[in-house]
């Protein structure tokens, strides 16, 4: 049997869009009767770029003079036209020009076609060399990364680092520019689980398809757009550090919620005799830790829902065992999550909240972990603490 063809790229789709939008013969004038001569006359770029009424027919022929001049091109060998194109449309772009009026003006390459494939090969041209994607509202809007604020949502962060690296390399298809974000936040000392939903709840590459009715399908479809995003987020930490061994923090792709689930319980259960000599520091921290790092793992809401919780209850009594103050918002975080626990409904779950909650939980159970430490530190005798043998086993 045939394999499956994939789904078009979201890069050509918009592309597609762009072919089937031709807006036919009487938009475009004739060309010039001596390309090389229009090139010889042709004004100026920078005066072309101050003349509001410019044709787009002069303004193309003002930026491929340039162009020439530094590439200069056989007008005989239609491969070396295609190729200034190219250089053309880049310097259009970098000059500020609206996406749409740099395929207008690329009609007018010197191609002895008919003007419908004219405008295909403009739409072709400019697509290759300039991501359509940088045309979305969200990108065009999108704050510098200067201007994002420690509490940006996930929505504003990936699109203010989507549209920089795509200016830096305006050519690049969607999917290695989502390489570079999840570089970049790497980089910028994102947790894990915020680059993950920077890419699952923004990219268009990895939204959810629209339900279909049927259960069985619209899990299909939900579980193909997962492992995408596992595998594109296993190849971008693996290019950051191609000689780590693969982590807990790492993406799985073989691991269902189910398995990763059992598989943070056996581990604490596993530690159970440790806390049972009176060794909650050990203990504590380790648990912790382990619960962090599964945090990153989970695809179903209410699986990660339940282990923050489970969390937030190890932070809990980890702090009342230990004799460390109570972290002040553990209560108010609490609540939040009965609330969350209650959204059975996928279409009232809300995963961005979820997930904000999860990151103040990991983060104050850090901040424990640390406190933790530094108590024991300063008194080695606590290793055998109060609560001994008698203390139940409390996850």
């Amino acid at each position: 049997m045939a394999e499956e063809e994939k789904e078009p790229a979201v890069d050509s789709q918009l592309m597609m869009t762009y072919l089937n939008t031709y807006p036919g013969d009487k938009e475009f004038q004739a060309l010039p009767n001596s390309p090389l001569a229009a090139i010889e006359n042709a004004v100026p770029k920078e005066d072309a770029l101050f003349n509001m009424n410019i044709s787009d027919c002069d303004l193309y022929y003002a930026f491929l003079a340039d162009v020439v001049k530094e590439h200069p091109m056989d007008l005989e060998k239609e491969e070396e036209i295609f190729a200034r194109q190219r250089d053309v449309a880049k310097a259009m772009w970098e000059s500020d020009m609206d996406y749409f009026r740099i395929i207008r003006c690329l009609t007018y390459m010197p191609l002895n076609i008919g003007t419908s494939d004219r405008y295909t090969d403009a739409v072709i041209a400019v697509a290759s060399t300039i991501n359509p994607i940088l045309t979305l509202p969200e990108v065009q809007q999108a704050k510098p990364i200067n201007q994002l604020a420690y509490n940006s949502s996930t929505h504003d962060i990936y699109h203010a680092y989507l549209k920089a690296v795509l200016q830096r390399n305006p050519s690049q298809r969607l999917r290695d520019a989502d390489k570079e974000v999840v570089k970049l936040l790497h980089r910028a000392e994102l947790p894990a689980s915020t680059i993950r939903h920077c890419l699952m709840d923004n990219s268009l590459e990895f939204m959810m398809p629209a339900p279909t009715g049927d259960a069985v399908t619209d899990y299909q479809q939900e579980m193909a757009v997962i492992n995408r995003l596992k595998t594109l987020l296993q190849e971008a930490y693996q290019e950051i550090e191609p000689q780590r061994p693969l982590s807990m923090l790492d993406i799985n792709p073989l691991d269902e919620d189910h398995v990763v689930y059992q598989k943070m319980q056996t581990a604490i259960r596993q530690m159970k005799g440790q806390h049972e000599r009176g060794d909650s520091f050990q203990y504590w921290e380790k648990s912790i830790r382990i619960m962090q790092e599964t945090l990153n793992r989970f695809n179903a809401f209410q699986n990660l829902s339940k282990t923050v919780t489970i969390l937030t209850v190890g932070v809990e009594r980890a702090a009342k065992e230990c004799e460390v103050q109570m972290p002040p918002e553990l209560g108010q975080i609490q609540k939040q999550l009965q609330v969350l626990n209650q959204q059975t409904d996928r279409r009232k779950q809300d995963w961005m909240t979820l997930r904000e909650t999860a990151d103040r939980v990991v983060k104050i159970s850090t901040q424990l972990v640390g406190e933790l430490r530094e108590k024991r530190a300063k008194n080695p005798a606590l290793h055998q603490n109060v609560w001994g043998t008698n203390s139940s086993h409390p996850l």
